[in-house]
């Protein structure tokens, strides 16, 4: 079959089953035969009409397999594009949302105050999975010293192939139960997208439900277990006057800032995401 024949065949087939637009079907198909051919998309259109071998028309056919079963692209094609880098996932770490872009420059606005007056400037990305955020942030900022904490060690696999991928010098990665082995007053800036989904919801899309990993998507009963965690090993680790930078639910906003202000965290800002969601809640310790 031919490249186009085969990319025009592939969009209804995804349009129905994955329920989005024939022109975003249209992309997903062309991602998959980039990585069966592994070429990119200028080179794929210099002969539009070739043919696939076999070989390749069988591997195709694979990939789509699992694209219609619903399983997320960025699974199959095995990296994520977030902020100004490609960087590599699998099944064991959560896939990097657009939204959590947003963070990243109040980020670097706030880290760029404190660590203009300070040499030994100290950024965490708590629960760094594939280290979206935190080699983002290392990458913009050589000089910052910035600890990727993670928890799976099957995540920090893939967390490291990212970082030698990026050459990044100024990050360590770090085994940890949250924020439980970092010394006390030690932090200048403390990030994380923890999981935050209650355990028994109905509202999470069958497709993150089913492919992604559980550790990183779901919080207990209330889906705040894992904030309260950090807020409350946050306040001991943090040096006086650092922040605390938490991406949490749709609808849970307005908790996240209560218990903030029971662990007597003040000038606490929320930040709005592309929908105009509550989705990240800024802190700072005293």
């Amino acid at each position: 079959m031919k490249i186009s024949e085969i990319l025009n065949k592939s969009v209804s087939q995804i349009s129905n089953n994955i329920g989005i637009s024939d022109s975003a079907s249209y992309i997903e198909a062309e991602h998959l035969i980039l990585k069966v051919l592994k070429t990119n998309r200028s080179s794929l259109y210099i002969d539009p009409e070739r043919s696939l071998t076999i070989k390749e028309e069988k591997y195709f056919s694979i990939l789509l397999k699992k694209r219609l079963k619903g399983k997320p692209l960025a699974q199959i094609l095995g990296y994520q594009d977030f902020y100004d880098d490609k960087f590599l996932i699998n099944d064991d770490v959560l896939i990097p949302r657009s939204e959590t872009e947003l963070i990243l420059p109040e980020i670097i606005k706030y880290g760029d105050s404190i660590s203009s007056n300070n040499s030994n400037f100290k950024i965490v990305d708590a629960g760094s999975g594939s280290g979206c955020i935190g080699l983002s942030l290392a990458k913009k900022r050589l000089k910052w010293d910035v600890i990727c904490i993670e928890n799976c060690f099957k995540a920090i696999k893939i967390l490291n192939l990212n970082i030698k991928n990026l050459k990044l010098e100024n990050v360590s990665v770090l085994q940890s139960d949250w924020l439980s082995s970092l010394r006390d007053e030690s932090i200048d800036i403390i990030i994380s997208n923890p999981p935050y989904i209650e355990t028994d919801s109905q509202e999470i899309d069958d497709n993150v439900k089913n492919f992604e990993p559980s550790h990183a998507l779901y919080a207990g009963k209330n889906g705040l277990k894992s904030i309260l965690k950090i807020i409350q090993q946050s306040r001991r680790v943090l040096k006086k006057n650092g922040y605390l930078f938490l991406e949490n639910g749709f609808n849970q906003s307005k908790q996240v800032t209560q218990i903030l202000c029971k662990y007597n965290f003040k000038d606490i800002n929320v930040l709005l995401d592309y929908n105009n969601i509550q989705r990240f809640t800024v802190s700072q310790r005293y």
